[in-house]
């Protein structure tokens, strides 16, 4: 007999999801996108006590349906250029306020932590490939991770529909796509130089055995975090961040006053200098 579970014991699993997550997952998306979804994966793994369900997912023990539950609930809707004054603002300030004190034989490292299915990563790079003569003289390395398995798949494959692309214009798409019917898939030599990873940014000792950034964007995820989360990542991001490096957010996200950021306006885009 296939398990049910009851009110309370969703809420039980859900919990402990945030624990690996961090995640405050919203009842009304559980009931709506979730819950299918998780007996579907239940069932292809044979639980009939939810006892063991919950042990297994708090610690681990099933790796491979805990991964497949948090690819369920991650979220990974975007498209390129979004919020692209971000962008403007990292080519126009950012990169060269970080060049002013590097050895030019020394990487700018840029990660973007959730990456999703990879379109901020490439957004990226297309606006360092677009702006001057950036990628000639100085040497580039874009990260993205993500937690979700299948996002970074997708990411690494970079096959995109029309709505991914709807904010380029047709010269962009001509210079750094394929299209095929409807859809567009990033040309190998942008693709042979993005690098992704799964990695989950709770996991500290992981985050940190990722190196030192310069820049770092992670937009629209804290907002599903609760305070203590928020804080923890900020916390981690500081680590990873070298003196001088610029933290972009969501709109919607702050530091919460912590004292190591600065916020930096520059036209319409807002974003934080890491001080050390």
């Amino acid at each position: 007999m296939a398990l049910e579970l009851n009110e309370s014991q969703m809420r039980q699993l859900l919990e402990a999801l945030k624990e690996v997550t961090g995640i405050d997952y919203e009842e009304r998306k559980v009931e709506e996108t979730f819950r299918n979804k998780l007996k579907k994966l239940i069932d292809s793994c044979g639980y009939r006590d939810f006892n063991r369900l919950l042990w297994d997912v708090s610690y681990g023990f099933n790796k491979k349906l805990l991964q497949e539950l948090i690819n369920a609930l991650t979220v990974n809707e975007t498209y390129f250029f979004r919020e692209k004054a971000q962008f403007e603002a990292l080519v126009e300030y950012a990169i060269p306020e970080i060049l002013k004190f590097r050895n030019p034989k020394q990487p700018v490292k840029i990660l973007s932590a959730p990456c999703s299915t990879g379109e901020e990563v490439y957004s990226i790079m297309i606006y360092l490939l677009e702006t001057g003569d950036l990628v000639e003289r100085y040497d580039f390395m874009v990260l993205g991770i993500d937690i979700d398995t299948k996002a970074i798949e997708k990411a690494k494959e970079g096959t995109y529909n029309e709505r991914s692309v709807h904010r380029l214009s047709e010269e962009l798409i001509e210079r750094y796509f394929v299209k095929k019917g409807k859809k567009y898939t990033v040309k190998r030599f942008l693709r042979s130089s993005a690098n992704f990873k799964v990695v989950n940014v709770l996991d500290e000792e992981a985050m940190v055995s990722l190196g030192k950034f310069d820049v770092i964007f992670s937009r629209n995820m804290l907002i599903y975090f609760d305070d203590r989360t928020k804080r923890k990542v900020i916390d981690t991001f500081a680590k990873l961040l070298n003196p001088g490096g610029f933290l972009f957010l969501g709109h919607a996200e702050k530091v919460n006053g912590d004292k190591r950021f600065s916020s930096i306006r520059y036209k319409e885009a807002f974003f934080y200098k890491f001080s050390g």
